[in-house]
């Protein structure tokens, strides 16, 4: 990870306030400036990671921040912390600001407000998920806020515990400190993307204390180094076996379910998709894809953070009905359908980092979730959540198998991709060419411009082929869909 040191001024200033008095710190954060022009800086930004022997996590999270533009106002002024309302306990200890003349703000009852996420407000059953917005009253530039949190699970409700830190931020770090301490007979598994960084361990009778620590990280823009090495991350999980950190991402897959209850779930989609398409006759490509199209984007993909929400999904036929769902059901869903339709589906991970190991499965980790199937003699890629995607490209890309994950084989476009012969009229300023038109690419998207039974939107064709040709397509048909 590569470090900027900031103005020795400021490292004098806030040296050792991780240990200081509180009031001590925030009368020094008072005077802290950022040489890089960030629009506030974080004095300390301290979490600390609690599991214990029952599988319950105590998370507390302490922040001390200068807040130097309105722009910084803006984006900082009102934190929010994700948690589960029904399965966890939040306690903001400490929402606080102090302004330049030394006047102390606290944040009153009503300027603490739990609503519900955006992306879950049309997913009743992922409404657990509840965002606390911290309002720091008094707030303005120049002036310091301090916030105090711990978010505590009532009960274990996870089978795995883990969770993943970014280690940059679009305000400059004076201090950040990751503690994660483990109990006996536990194991902490982690890796950053990016520059390498190494805890202190230290071990006693009750477990085993984990600490990262980093000082004197120059700001980034987080848009521009999102999923770059100029934004590391620190993904950590109790250690456990690829077996069963698979067997997380595969529990709605057919073997999960046991064949009968599999075959269940998979007759009860099957036949609301035979009534939706009575009177249409597709071959066994169009069916394929048409199956694929109806649970990739006609039900909702909700994205859920499963270290907060928990582990709990629905089987295959009642995610389906939902009409929405997230990534793992969606592919619980293809998975069993196309297992009973025999053919032969295999499931597949692409992931962001290889670290190697079973770490390479960490949830947070994981870019994308696929389906293989074979129709035809030839082999399908299917994304669990899109059906506007080609074939899964990039070097991490993995088979998961109930026995953990294994080598995906490589994937030659060759044998996968998909071409449309179109009957295509193109009109010039002279007098009308009639003629055939073949398209070819990745299926998927030449896919996503037919439907059945409606045809090829024009505009899109235009788009297509008009430029270079010097034409205006005005009407299309697709007459064949070749593999």
């Amino acid at each position: 990870m590569k470090r900027h040191a900031t103005a020795l001024a400021l490292i004098v200033l806030v040296s050792g306030l991780a240990s200081a008095d509180v009031p001590d710190m925030v009368a020094e954060a008072l005077q802290v400036t950022s040489p890089s022009g960030a629009d506030g800086v974080l004095v300390l930004d301290e979490k600390k990671i609690t599991l214990g022997p029952d599988g319950r996590v105590r998370t507390r999270i302490h922040q001390v921040q200068r807040i130097l533009t309105d722009e910084g106002l803006d984006v900082y002024g009102d934190p929010w912390i994700q948690f589960n309302q029904i399965k966890q306990d939040m306690d903001v200890k400490t929402a606080r600001v102090t302004r330049a003349d030394g006047e102390s703000v606290k944040s009153t009852p009503n300027a603490i407000t739990e609503i519900t996420p955006n992306h879950v407000t049309h997913a009743p059953r992922f409404a657990d998920l509840q965002d606390m917005i911290i309002t720091f009253l008094g707030l303005e530039p120049g002036a310091v806020s301090e916030l105090d949190v711990i978010v505590e699970d009532k009960k274990p409700y996870r089978k795995i515990a883990y969770g993943s830190e970014p280690l940059h931020d679009g305000r400059d770090i004076v201090e950040k400190k990751i503690t994660i301490k483990m109990p006996k007979g536990k194991k902490l598994s982690w890796f950053t993307s990016g520059d390498g960084i190494e805890p202190k361990i230290k071990k006693t009778g009750e477990g085993t204390t984990y600490v990262f620590s980093l000082e004197d990280i120059a700001s980034v823009n987080q848009h521009e180094a999102a999923g770059s090495d100029l934004a590391p991350v620190l993904y950590w999980m109790e250690k456990k076996s690829s077996k069963k950190l698979a067997a997380r991402l595969l529990r709605s897959a057919p073997y999960a379910l046991g064949k009968k209850k599999a075959d269940e779930e998979a007759d009860a989609i099957i036949a609301v998709l035979e009534a939706e398409h009575e009177d249409e006759m597709w071959d066994p490509v169009e069916e394929a894809l048409g199956i694929h199209r109806r649970v990739a984007d006609d039900i909702a993909t909700v994205h859920v953070d499963r270290s907060i929400y928990g582990d709990r999904v629905l089987r295959p036929s009642k995610a389906f009905a939902s009409g929405y769902a997230d990534p793992i059901e969606k592919l619980g869903i293809l998975h069993t359908v196309f297992s009973r339709l025999g053919h032969d589906p295999v499931p597949l991970v692409s992931l962001r980092h290889d670290p190697g190991g079973a770490k390479r499965l960490h949830p947070h980790n994981i870019e994308g979730l696929w389906l293989r199937i074979a129709v035809q003699g030839r082999l399908l890629y299917l994304d669990a959540t899109s059906s506007a995607t080609g074939e899964p490209r990039g070097e991490h890309v993995f088979v998961l198998t109930k026995s953990g994950i294994e080598e995906a084989p490589f994937v030659n476009p060759a044998t996968t991709r998909m071409r449309l012969e179109a009957v295509i009229d193109l009109t010039a300023d002279e007098p009308i060419v009639k003629g055939t038109a073949v398209l070819r690419g990745a299926f998927n998207p030449y896919w996503s411009l037919f439907s059945a039974g409606g045809g090829c939107p024009v505009e899109k064709l235009s788009s297509l082929i008009g430029p270079k040709a010097g034409f205006t397509v005005t009407k299309a048909s697709f007459t064949r869909l070749a593999l």
